[in-house]
């Protein structure tokens, strides 16, 4: 191999380090998006079953729950909505609740 060969080689290395870490990025925006639609799916089916077991119409519940899960998505990253607590996730469900003109 030449000197200017691999010089040549040697200069694209950092190229090749930033083409792989935007991989990482992509593979990551990846694994955050499918476990937000993950997360939006599970939530919304629990909250569901959970208000109309306790006497809401089915489409209200569908429609505060939605809103809920699509707002704690937007809020929280997928670490924080895996140790999300109930006192973090009421208010966001007040505030969809109130949107959809019930009382809280």
């Amino acid at each position: 191999m030449s000197l200017q060969s691999f010089a040549a080689r040697r200069a694209l290395l950092p190229l090749a380090g930033l083409a792989a870490l935007t991989g990482c990025g992509e593979a990551e925006k990846a694994f955050d998006d499918g476990y937000k639609t993950q997360f939006v799916e599970s939530f919304t089916k629990t909250c569901q079953s959970s208000a109309t077991k306790g006497g809401a119409p089915a489409d209200v519940a569908a429609s505060v729950c939605q809103c809920a899960a699509d707002e704690l998505v937007a809020k929280y990253g997928p670490g924080e909505l895996l140790s999300l607590s109930d006192e973090e996730a009421l208010p966001v469900m007040q505030g969809c609740a109130r949107q959809a003109g019930l009382e809280v």
